[in-house]
């Protein structure tokens, strides 16, 4: 099996050092949400990558949701398929032609 990066270290948002909130600041936590939540899905996270995706998890679900968890469940799970499919197809964009470079 060959070594790869981290697909989150990939995403480059591992190193922030705050999350922020706000119209713009929102949905770069929902972006950052879904990067954590894909990475989660297809690969084995590091420490420090569960460490922000908890922090990212909880100030989204905090400044988008006012808390209810019952809310963000139901908001995931009505959008899960869609942000996945489309993460997907981005990381295979990107790995396009990389192995043939010489």
């Amino acid at each position: 099996m060959e070594s790869r990066d981290p697909i989150i270290d990939a995403h480059d948002f591992v190193n922030r050092t705050e999350v922020t909130s706000g119209a713009s600041g929102d949905r770069e936590l929902e972006k950052l949400f879904w990067m954590c939540d894909y990475a989660a899905t297809v690969s084995t996270l590091e420490l420090h990558e569960l460490e922000m995706c908890g922090a990212v998890i909880k100030q989204l679900r905090l400044a988008t949701f006012g808390g209810d968890f019952d809310e963000w469940i139901e908001w995931y799970g009505l959008n899960k398929e869609a942000e996945h499919e489309a993460l997907e197809v981005g990381a295979e964009i990107r790995s396009c032609g990389q192995g043939d470079k010489p």
